[in-house]
């Protein structure tokens, strides 16, 4: 609880905010925990804020970096895991193409191509802390990523990379003549 509103107190938000975003936030930790306090959910070996940024990760030589909040041992060996994140909203489908599915096949291709893990990512799965409006559960969604899906991300990254070497950025509309906007949309030219 303490470092909750200590986390809370170091954002630049106004106190409105400050105080709805605290109340909710005490309010489904305490219900999460009623529901997940079990030793099931919870081992001191999982590492917790796991950054993949140390282990040097690449993909065809671009540098990629992430944090993962869990990384949770499906095995006593250490060999299998799974990736968790924690969502603060309502629960959600993960759905091929959008950004949840994005975020856990980017979790798997950052484990997969990362140097000096001894262990491989069985599945991943977003845990939504606003409990389920209808059931009051706290939902946790499943998936496993596919060799196609890290194919396509993979792709993806590669497109953006090149786009970036090239500074190939989309011209935005800019109907007020903003001059931000106006030095972006020319920058390189």
């Amino acid at each position: 609880k303490e470092e909750f509103i200590y986390a809370l107190r170091g954002q630049n938000i106004d106190k409105k905010l400050y105080e709805e975003l605290l109340e909710h936030g005490l309010q489904i930790s305490k219900i999460y925990f009623d529901q997940k306090i079990d030793a099931k959910n919870f081992h001191p070996e999982d590492l917790l804020e796991f950054n993949f940024g140390k282990h040097h990760p690449q993909i065809d030589g671009i540098p990629i970096t992430g944090n993962a909040d869990k990384i949770a041992w499906l095995d006593k060996e250490k060999t299998t895991a799974k990736i968790l994140d924690y969502k603060s909203g309502k629960p959600k489908s993960i759905k091929h193409g959008e950004a949840y599915w994005r975020q856990l096949v980017f979790y798997d291709l950052l484990a997969k191509n990362s140097k000096g893990l001894n262990w491989t990512v069985d599945h991943c799965e977003l845990e939504f802390l606003t409990p389920d409006p209808t059931s009051g559960e706290i939902k946790t969604k499943t998936y496993t990523v596919t060799p196609e899906d890290r194919e396509q991300v993979s792709q993806e990254l590669k497109t953006v990379d090149q786009a970036i070497k090239n500074f190939d950025f989309p011209v935005i509309e800019n109907p007020n003549n903003d001059t931000d906007i106006d030095f972006w949309n020319h920058f390189g030219a």
